[in-house]
């Protein structure tokens, strides 16, 4: 590998380096230059991944060099192993600070953090470089059919990992069940049935089942049990009246009553019993004035165990009532046994005709894949669900007080769940991101010299991510399959900056290798001790001359002028350590 493409990488991941310090210290208070609250990019946004970009690339160049000087497979192995260690190591000591406070407490230590990111990603994507990484080619390989894309076809079992990876990492987002959580995506599961009633589970969240239902002209239908041509549904119950929707006609409501000798019999509010008076009769039907409010008419109901029961009109032995819909569902509350909802359901032929899609005595209900901040995002319906199912596995994984407790979307979804940004689902997608990297790494090596293949293979790679990126988004911020999500490192949030990244580093390797119109200078000298300088940055990060009181903590100004000197003052730094020939590597 020559040096100028060498050089290539050190600038790109320098400037990284120089740019994720600025926006640590805050960047001016500027709102591009601070993380998103949930969906979406800033600028600040973009720099942690183009380093597990630029990282996966130095991997690839770092290996083939290794095994070309004679480094044995197994001693690359171990020296991974210990060099992701460190990084893991060094990554808790800085997140964790407690200085001049006394002895940290185990209870509250924090786990995930950004160096530990990187050394699971780098673990991962250096072990599987090191074991399929080929270091000379026979020169009969031109000859083959696939010589045309040879970068991705000697590394199959690799891809063949990492897409295994990234499948677990859908299957677990979309399809696990999350307390707390809505639902999206259906599965088929069989039916219990029994005595006319089928057994099914539902989610439960605060005692309510949440089930889909056929919804015709703003009315849902739903089985309700049938007694003597009157049905027994929950209703909502304020001070033992029931607020019920009715037909309004002329300021009147017309309901069904039982009738008898020309009378029809309804409860009023008199002590010791019901009146009888004789009402005006329509086909069955009794017109009676009732006291309106915003549509809606208040008619006091009998009692019985919280539940109203009230007539209904029934057709074909189902019940239609007006229920309340978000999102074209309908939340009813249904008698809860071990996790599951017993609904009557009518029987015909030994199968159960359910508001669920039925094949084969199986019926396809709902399944995890919340994606959203919790808290009072999406009407406030999900305030305990922050991150879906990675939230989830993190608080089961290492307990509510080892990750993130203050959130970027704390601001403004106002989350009171912890949730960590660098937890342990995102991983899997940051090893896609340096995989990617990776085969940016390989596209130099198998076409070292040849600079038009190379920035040609750089186009060809972020033309198809950004299409994919386009797909999994809807071209929107908040209504695709998979928004693009820096909390979530979602998919499309890989996807959209490994695109940017191709571009970004077929830029660089234009303005450095084929013009030579930049020597790196001076964001080169911070690469040559990255380590020191990151951590350097975290532990110094509220001394002085890195930050100071300010007369106006209000002004722009006076916070860009702090952040950019804190920054300069850590290029200065490694350029002495540079010139003295000082290097901290692990």
């Amino acid at each position: 590998m020559s040096g100028r493409n060498s050089l290539v990488l050190a600038c790109s991941s320098r400037l990284a380096l120089v740019v994720m310090v600025f926006v640590n210290y805050g960047g001016g208070r500027y709102w591009f230059f601070r993380h998103e609250s949930w969906n979406g990019l800033t600028v600040a946004d973009l720099v942690f991944p183009w380093f597990v970009f630029i990282m996966g690339t130095s991997i690839s160049l770092s290996v083939h060099g290794a095994l070309y000087r004679g480094a044995t497979r197994s001693h690359l192995l171990w020296k991974i192993c210990w060099r992701s260690i460190q990084l893991f190591l060094i990554g808790v000591f800085i997140i964790n600070p407690n200085y001049c406070l006394g002895p940290l407490s185990w209870d509250s230590l924090r786990v995930p953090g950004v160096l530990q990111r990187l050394a699971i990603s780098y673990l991962i994507v250096a072990g599987l470089e090191v074991l399929v990484a080929r270091v000379r080619h026979h020169g009969s390989l031109t000859d083959v059919w696939w010589y045309p894309i040879h970068d991705i076809v000697l590394y199959l079992p690799a891809w063949g990992c990492v897409m295994t990876m990234e499948a677990l990492w859908l299957c677990v987002t979309f399809l696990l069940p999350v307390p707390g959580c809505p639902t999206q995506g259906r599965a088929s599961v069989p039916l219990l049935i029994s005595q006319g009633r089928a057994s099914v589970p539902l989610p439960i969240s605060q005692g309510r089942a949440s089930v889909p239902l056929l919804i015709s002209q703003g009315r849902a239908s739903v089985p309700l049990l049938i007694s003597q041509g009157r049905a027994s549904v929950p209703l909502p119950i304020s001070q033992g009246r029931a607020s019920v929707p009715l037909p309004i006609s002329q300021g009147r409501a017309s309901v069904p009553l039982p009738i008898s000798q020309g009378r029809a019999s309804v409860p009023l509010l008199i002590s010791q019993g019901r009146v009888s008076v004789p009402l005006p009769i329509s086909q069955g039907r009794a017109s009676v004035p009732l006291p309106i409010s915003q549509g809606r008419a208040s008619v006091p109901l009998l009692i019985s165990q919280g539940r109203a029961s009230v007539p209904l009109l029934i057709s074909q032995g189902r019940a239609s009532v007006p229920l309340p819909i978000s999102q074209g569902r309908a939340s009813v509350p249904l008698p809860i046994s071990q996790g599951r909802a017993s609904v009557p359901l009518p029987i015909s032929q030994g199968r159960a005709s359910v508001p669920l899609l039925i094949s084969q005595g199986r019926a396809s209900v709902p399944l995890g894949g919340y994606l959203g901040p919790g808290g009072i995002g999406d009407f406030g319906q999900y305030p305990n669900c922050t991150g879906g199912a990675a939230g989830y596995i993190d608080r089961w994984l290492l307990g509510e007080s080892h990750i993130y407790q203050t959130p970027s979307s704390r601001v403004v979804y106002q989350t009171t769940v912890p949730f960590d940004p660098e937890g342990a689902l995102g991983s899997i997608n940051s090893v896609l991101m340096a995989f990617l990297g990776l085969q940016a790494g390989r596209i130099l090596l198998h076409y070292r010299g040849e600079h038009r293949q190379i920035m040609t293979r750089f186009l060809l790679w972020s033309f198809p991510l950004g299409i994919l990126s386009a797909v999994l988004t809807k071209s929107s911020r908040d209504h695709g399959y998979i928004p693009v999500n820096k909390n979530l490192w979602s998919l499309s949030y890989v996807t959209s900056l490994s695109c940017f990244a191709f571009v970004v580093l077929l830029v660089f390797y234009y303005t450095v290798d084929v013009r030579r119109w930049w020597s790196g200078a001076p964001f080169f000298y911070p690469g040559m001790n990255s380590i020191l300088v990151y951590v350097g940055h975290e532990v110094f990060e509220d001394y002085f001359p890195f930050r100071w009181k300010m007369a106006n903590s209000q002004s722009h100004a006076e916070h860009l002028t702090q952040n950019l000197l804190a920054t300069s003052i850590w290029v200065l730094i490694s350029y002495i350590l540079y010139r003295k020939k000082i290097f901290w590597k692990i």
